[in-house]
């Protein structure tokens, strides 16, 4: 098994992941948040759906890399970059959290 592939992918997957989240959340708190969002559907829920689908996807290309570039046991060292790298995007948004608190919404 590749530990250094599959610790390298996950990290910088959940990074960009969580990264991404954060800086889309912060303009979506501002000017472009409130074009977007209507009193049915708020701000923290495009924040919320944003941030899943943003992991998501970047886990599941760090998955399809781990699987393209290994040569035995694909499928486990796939699972195992996908599991580490959501495990890690919800420790840095967590922490991305901690650090930089909520911006108050303005309307």
């Amino acid at each position: 098994m590749r530990a250094k592939l599959i610790v390298l992918v996950s990290l910088v997957a959940a990074t960009l992941a969580s990264g991404l989240s954060f800086i889309f959340a912060r303009i979506l708190a501002g000017y472009w948040g409130r074009l977007i969002t209507s009193e049915v559907f708020g701000q923290r829920s495009i924040d919320l759906i944003l941030t899943i689908v943003l992991a998501i996807i970047t886990n599941s290309a760090a998955s399809v890399f781990v699987y393209r570039h290994t040569a035995r046991k694909r499928k486990t060292q796939a699972v195992i970059t996908s599991i580490i790298g959501l495990l890690l995007s919800i420790v840095m948004l967590s922490v991305l959290g901690w650090l930089f608190p909520p911006v108050p919404l303005r309307y």
